[in-house]
């Protein structure tokens, strides 16, 4: 898993990155990393999310971001997973 690094951070914050919650919406509703949009692994296939951003990737403790990260680079998008809530909301803090 990847440690998001400070120049990720702020692509992050300027929307130049986008952080990603796999998660379910009701995981996500309960506490999430701050700047993370909400697209539950189930929903992955039919999303359609900005190729010309990079994209990371967390779930609760790595293993659904591992499948998304998976089926995101399949779909063309430069993606990467950060493992999960905890290492997420450690790098960019709570939203």
């Amino acid at each position: 898993m990847h440690k998001l690094k400070d120049n990720e951070i702020k692509d992050i914050e300027n929307g130049k990155a986008i952080l990603v919650d796999v998660r379910t919406i009701d995981e996500y509703n309960n506490g999430h990393a701050a700047y993370a949009i909400n697209v539950p692994l189930d929903e992955i296939p039919s999303v359609n999310l900005d190729k010309n951003k990079k994209l990371f990737v967390y779930c609760a403790s790595g293993g659904r971001s591992q499948m998304a990260e998976m089926l995101l680079s399949q779909k063309g998008h430069d993606v990467v997973n950060i493992g999960g809530l905890f290492e997420a909301i450690d790098a960019i803090g709570e939203a």
